[in-house]
């Protein structure tokens, strides 16, 4: 069996920034920050991080076995209510459901190909909004890594604070899902609306253990860069 390996990972940033950068000093955010941001929605989104899914007048009774179990699953990884038991063969469904993220920490990259995530972060981005430097991550799950082991947040150690983490590629979509035609996606953390799809994002995501833990919307982490995973990218722009 072969694994599939992951797609190669970017960080545009200013060039004020990348010193920082390359020296092991990131800066990441939890999901509210972005929907407070001022300004046009690029890194701005009003509505990140959330979906809604609708399930209009369906009746269990009149579901075939199969049917229903497939709709009861949709419907339970919503996690904002669960249909099981008795209710799998007489529960009638017409409700639409808000479906909430978990809180996290996000460090937001992009993703190859290099030529078209470059355009879209440092030429076609809101005035601005536009970057003038670039670091490719080459082992992104060192990196990630990295963070959860050495990592510091004003010299308190950050992995001992985080109970789950994740790096996923985002999943451009309808932030409305009708789940009798679709399943809703695993975490919303990772599911932005297609307008948003020439960024190429991907995410790692770093959820606390309790939510007290995330009071501050954006932090500085300091940690130990292992060796020679981080390259500047020279721009022409």
């Amino acid at each position: 069996m072969t694994s599939k390996s992951p797609p190669r990972h970017f960080k545009f940033m200013s060039k004020k920034h990348m010193g920082d950068f390359l020296r092991g000093r990131v800066r990441i955010a939890n999901l509210s920050f972005y929907r407070k941001m001022e300004g046009p929605e690029w890194i701005a989104d009003k509505e990140e991080g959330f979906m809604s899914a609708e399930m209009r007048d369906v009746n269990f009774s009149t579901l075939s076995p199969i049917q229903r179990s497939v709709v009861a699953s949709r419907i339970n990884k919503t996690r904002a209510m669960k249909i099981e038991g008795p209710a799998l063969e007489t529960a009638r469904i017409d409700v639409r459901l808000t479906i909430v993220p978990r809180p996290a920490y996000v460090l937001c990259f992009s993703i190859e190909p290099f030529e078209s995530a470059m355009r879209a972060m440092c030429v076609d981005a809101p005035d601005g909004y536009r970057y003038d430097a670039c670091v490719e991550i080459l082992d992104i799950a060192a990196f990630c890594q990295a963070i959860l082991d050495s990592g510091t947040v004003g010299g308190v150690p950050f992995g001992p604070e985080i109970s789950s983490s994740m790096l996923d590629s985002v999943k451009y979509q309808s932030r409305h899902i009708d789940v009798w035609q679709e399943a809703p996606p695993d975490d919303p953390t990772f599911a932005k609306p297609a307008k948003f799809a020439t960024q190429q994002e991907s995410r790692f995501a770093m959820s606390p253990y309790s939510d007290a833990d995330i009071n501050d919307e954006t932090i500085f982490v300091d940690f130990n860069v292992p060796e020679g995973i981080l390259r500047e990218i020279p721009l022409s722009i």
